[in-house]
């Protein structure tokens, strides 16, 4: 208590559209009683909330940045304090991370390949669309939406051991997990065509191979996948299978839902 009462506490948000009356902490402290630094599971409720409330919300009060909205001046504060020398970028797990091993994991920072999710003209292309174009059953999901591709910058995409799929442009790196099973929807949608006959059951011991690997170039995916119009001249697939191939991109993606293992 003696690190809190001899301070006053100073307000930096409104909350200008809020049905709750005056700063957030102190609303719902009353809200949830409670009473004691110890109730911990009630400080993590009313934690979520004011964070939430705050971050999508209020407006600054105070600063350069007075009358602005959290979310968009938060990345501008950062880059504010690290210039002056108050702060540097510092990296750790949300929550703790246990490998397989039983070890305790960590932040590493290593020289490997990244999607570069944090290009500007991207993100702002997909924050549009998200904001303005996307309909979401709640309004937490679309928030939660247009947070995560708020902070999205560099994702780790490679690493160097283990089973997976080498990087065409970097043979010494495979494709990380979790980034190549994000071309699995796009993938799906041609499968039945690409890998067997009329039917992918898994009943099949060795299905014919309608497509040959060496047909699916690049020309070829970028044609089926909306990213040229003209009919690649780079393969022996005809036309009327590959605008086929296109049709059911077009048809079936995105995929509203992807589960696994």
């Amino acid at each position: 208590e003696e690190w809190c009462q001899p301070f006053d506490v100073v307000e930096v948000l409104d909350f200008p559209n809020s049905d709750k009356p005056g700063p957030m902490a102190p609303y719902w402290c009353e809200e949830l009683k409670i009473t004691s630094h110890k109730e911990k599971d009630k400080l993590a409720i009313a934690k979520k909330e004011v964070y939430h409330t705050g971050f999508y919300n209020a407006t600054m009060m105070v600063g350069d940045y007075a009358g602005q909205r959290p979310q968009d001046v938060r990345p501008l504060i950062k880059e504010d304090l690290i210039r002056a020398g108050d702060a540097l970028r510092y990296f750790e797990p949300e929550s703790k991370v246990v490998a397989r091993s039983g070890d305790e994991c960590v932040v590493a920072m290593c020289h490997q390949w990244y999607l570069k999710y944090g290009d500007e003209d991207w993100t702002n292309r997909v924050l549009e669309h998200v904001a303005d174009r996307m309909e979401c059953f709640s309004p937490s999901a679309k928030n939660s939406l247009i947070h995560s591709v708020g902070w999205l910058d560099d994702w780790a995409c490679s690493r160097n051991y283990g089973l997976g799929t080498k990087l065409p442009w970097d043979e010494s790196w495979l494709i990380e997990s979790l980034s190549d099973s994000t071309v699995y929807m796009a993938y799906y949608t041609i499968s039945h065509l690409v890998q067997a006959s009329a039917q992918v059951d898994g009943l099949t011991n060795a299905p014919h191979a309608l497509v040959s690997a060496n047909d699916l170039t690049d020309e070829v995916f970028d044609f089926v996948f909306g990213l040229r119009n003209e009919l690649p001249e780079s393969t022996s697939l005809s036309h009327d299978l590959l605008l086929r191939m296109q049709r059911e991109f077009n048809f079936w993606y995105p995929m509203d839902l992807r589960c696994s293992g």
